[in-house]
């Protein structure tokens, strides 16, 4: 179980770096910048929700250790590689986001 929860570390890290970068700009100056260009306020929004479940994903995964991984991971899907493939489209969508949104 110690090394499910180590593969999720470096995962964990690079999201949390991209929200941070994310959450530097003020998503106002973001928004005001996409009404200048004309693009869409859908993407804003789109934005906005993966800041939300980005951060609650890094949340709970960095709670997450090796003692309760062993108790908890009969009732969740801390072992399956769903988690990592959550941890790699949430922080490819982000910074392809924040490089449009730029």
């Amino acid at each position: 179980m110690g090394k499910i929860v180590m593969q999720y570390k470096p995962l964990v890290e690079d999201l949390k770096f991209t929200l941070d970068c994310l959450l530097l700009r003020d998503i106002r100056e973001i928004v005001e910048h996409n009404v200048e260009l004309g693009l869409p306020k859908d993407e804003i929004e789109r934005l906005q929700q993966q800041i939300e479940e980005g951060s609650k994903l890094v949340d709970k995964l960095s709670k997450l250790s090796m003692w309760n991984c062993n108790i908890l991971c009969s009732f969740c899907e801390c072992s399956k590689p769903s988690y990592t493939d959550r941890l790699l489209e949430l922080n490819s969508s982000l910074r392809e986001l924040f490089e449009l949104l730029k």
